[in-house]
């Protein structure tokens, strides 16, 4: 199992290079899976893509894997059967992912329902890319993705939303193996912090 939380604050000057880092974290088994948890907006997909082309995996994203084995979208699956019924479906896909040397970025609520952050946490290597609201609220505003839970909201009520979210799901998010800070994080330095900890150093 894994036992170290290790937290890369990057507005802290003190901790902008390895050279200033203690890092060790402790790993009694081979990493093959890497999961991203965070808020909608964070970048899991797109700096996790970046992530696995770094690190020579491949990347996986949770919802785009449930869309395709559903055929329809994450929004269409909230708006026919609910969001409880996308929670069984996450369930599902979780416990039978049978995948190696991949990066799985998932849904924002994932490691909050149905205890699958104790899954994932005894699978892979859990990483909590935390951001600033502001910074949350001016990607959502400019991406044209469908977020169901957010659906037609002014600026204000996002803003209000992703609090309320993040107040919800903290103590989840905050069981993750690794948190990175990502309003001053390089692509370069998250993939030297995840090597360090995939190798055991």
């Amino acid at each position: 199992c894994f036992y170290a939380l290790i937290v890369f604050n990057f507005d802290n000057p003190h901790q902008g290079k390895l050279n200033h880092l203690d890092f060790h974290l402790n790993i009694s088994q081979p990493v093959r899976l890497i999961f991203i948890w965070g808020l909608m907006g964070a970048g899991k997909s797109t700096t996790g893509k970046k992530l696995a082309i770094k690190l020579g995996w491949q990347f996986v994203d949770s919802d785009q894997a449930i869309e395709e084995d559903q055929g329809r979208t994450v929004a269409q699956i909230f708006k026919d059967d609910g969001e409880e019924e996308f929670r069984n479906l996450e369930k599902d896909w979780i416990e039978k992912l049978n995948l190696e040397n991949t990066i799985v970025a998932v849904g924002g609520g994932t490691p909050c329902f149905n205890d699958l952050n104790r899954r994932m946490l005894e699978q892979g290597l859990c990483l909590w890319f935390d951001a600033p609201i502001g910074m949350l609220v001016s990607r959502i505003m400019s991406s044209k993705a469908q977020r169901p839970l957010i659906a037609g909201l002014s600026e204000n009520q996002l803003r209000d939303k992703l609090a309320h979210l993040m107040n919800e799901r903290q103590e989840d998010y905050q069981k993750a193996h690794l948190i990175f800070q990502m309003n001053r994080l390089s692509i370069d330095d998250l993939a030297t912090y995840v090597k360090l900890a995939i190798e055991g150093k």
